[in-house]
């Protein structure tokens, strides 16, 4: 798998969380977001939404109430999933440990996990009732978008003031699906893109990464997203018409693209398919760092690089945009064009008289 941890921020307005009901095959609970549920047991399925506790304006006034911080309720992330997270969450104190022990650990690239200000809202607001806000009251959407984005900011200054810090932030944000968006980009940029930007920017000044889990084709706000300071967008999904090929001369360095795996010929390809699928070269990139190079930045540039060869196993891709250059550098004794290796370097390798330095014609005689 990846080498990538996660923790799930609890941006939710914490509301009575409880099973309703369950049998051998089903579940059906009551979110803390809002949203009532019927999931399939041990299963990845498509699930069965059920109710939304903001019916109208009236509840909204509720759930809104709910959705204020407040520094002397117990932490907003935990090391477990947020997914159907039944037990009370850690004090901070206790949060800061679990944080640490995972760092200490495993010493993986570390995201916190939570929803984007459309994929948030329709949790309680409902799905196809949000879609005709967008339509009908925009204005409210924006309310309930940027009321979020509130909160969320609010849980992030409190991790970073417990020293709380990972590596970036993965926010879950469905904006499309395999035709286009579900809303017009043109709506989007008006209701959430504000809301997306202030987000961006946060992380950003705060030397965090971003990002975005979309599902579908949402390439209509690409461009949009990159200027909200989207740096990675996620999964690409091939099967929407998305090739990282094409992606790439487009934007170039300015975001990194993770997946474009065919999901359903995984799923339900024939063997050969799949093996096909499998074995397609992929490209990942993690952009690590931008900076302009200067005598001040030496050690965050150091820091950096070390960043980059230990995610990527001794690689490392600078981009100078002044000249529009790439170049690749390596940790391995490889060439990197045409995979020719060397062994590693030794004293022994330059010495005549030595079977790994010596001549193969004469054995370091000189003569044959």
């Amino acid at each position: 798998g990846f080498d990538i941890d996660h923790m799930s921020l609890d941006a939710s307005p914490r509301l009575e969380q409880k099973i309703l009901r369950e049998d051998e095959e089903h579940v059906v609970y009551q979110d803390r977001f809002g949203y009532t549920v019927k999931k399939s047991k041990g299963k990845s399925r498509t699930m069965d939404f059920m109710d939304h506790v903001t019916k109208d304006r009236a509840a909204w006034q509720k759930v809104k109430e709910r959705l204020a911080f407040d520094p002397h309720d117990t932490a907003r992330i935990d090391t477990a999933s947020y997914f159907m997270h039944m037990e009370e969450y850690p004090s901070w104190p206790e949060a800061k440990r679990r944080f640490d022990k995972m760092r200490q650990r495993r010493g993986r690239y570390l995201l916190f996990v939570a929803y984007g200000p459309w994929e948030a809202t329709w949790r309680h607001r409902g799905f196809t009732q949000l879609l005709m806000d967008t339509a009908t009251d925009p204005e409210f959407v924006v309310e309930m978008a940027e009321t979020y984005t509130d909160l969320l900011i609010a849980i992030w200054r409190r991790c970073l003031s417990e020293g709380i810090k990972p590596d970036g932030f993965f926010m879950i944000e469905d904006l499309a699906y395999t035709k286009g968006m579900l809303i017009s980009p043109r709506a989007w940029r008006r209701i959430l893109k504000p809301a997306t930007r202030r987000l961006g920017q946060f992380l950003h000044d705060n030397d965090l990464t971003f990002c975005l889990h979309c599902c579908g084709n949402a390439e209509a706000v690409f461009e949009d997203l990159i200027e909200c300071g989207v740096d990675v967008i996620q999964p690409l999904e091939a099967k929407s018409g998305l090739d990282v090929r094409e992606l790439r001369i487009t934007y170039g360095d300015r975001v990194t693209f993770c997946g474009n795996i065919n999901a359903i010929n995984m799923a339900d390809g024939s063997d050969e398919e799949i093996e096909l699928e499998k074995n397609k070269r992929h490209t990942i990139e993690v952009v690590v760092d931008r900076l302009v190079l200067k005598p001040a930045v030496a050690k965050r540039l150091a820091d950096s690089i070390a960043t980059a060869v230990k995610l990527s196993q001794g690689f490392l891709l600078a981009h100078f945009p002044t000249e529009n250059t790439e170049t690749l550098f390596s940790e391995k004794a490889a060439c990197i064009a045409c995979g020719r290796s060397l062994p590693e370097l030794s004293t022994q390798l330059f010495s005549f008289n030595n079977p790994k330095g010596a001549c193969p014609e004469c054995g370091g005689l000189g003569v044959k």
